[in-house]
C-alpha cells in the first residue's frame, strides 16, 4: 500500500484528512528533528487507518514536506 502524504510538523492539532487528489495531509505536533514527526506520522496514520503502522517506511523526500509512504505487509 502507498500514501501520499504533505506532512505539517509542528501543528497545534494531530490530524489525517484526505484531500481531493488521493493523497493526505498529516499535521503532527512533534518536531521535525531526529525523525520524531515521521514516527508521529506513522502512529497517526495507523490509527486512521486501523491498521499496523509501525513498519512503515519513509521514501521520497524523506525529509521534506512531501512523502510518500510504503507499509510493508
Amino acid at each position: 500500500m502507498r500514501i501520499q502524504v504533505k506532512a505539517h510538523a509542528r501543528s497545534r492539532r494531530e490530524s489525517v484528512v484526505k484531500q481531493a487528489d488521493g493523497s493526505f495531509k498529516v499535521d503532527v505536533k512533534a518536531p521535525p528533528s531526529d525523525g520524531e514527526a515521521n514516527a508521529a506520522i506513522c502512529k497517526l496514520l495507523a490509527e486512521y487507518f486501523h491498521d499496523f503502522f509501525s513498519l512503515c517506511e519513509m521514501s521520497f523526500c524523506e525529509y521534506g514536506w512531501h512523502k510518500k509512504i510504503i507499509k510493508r505487509s
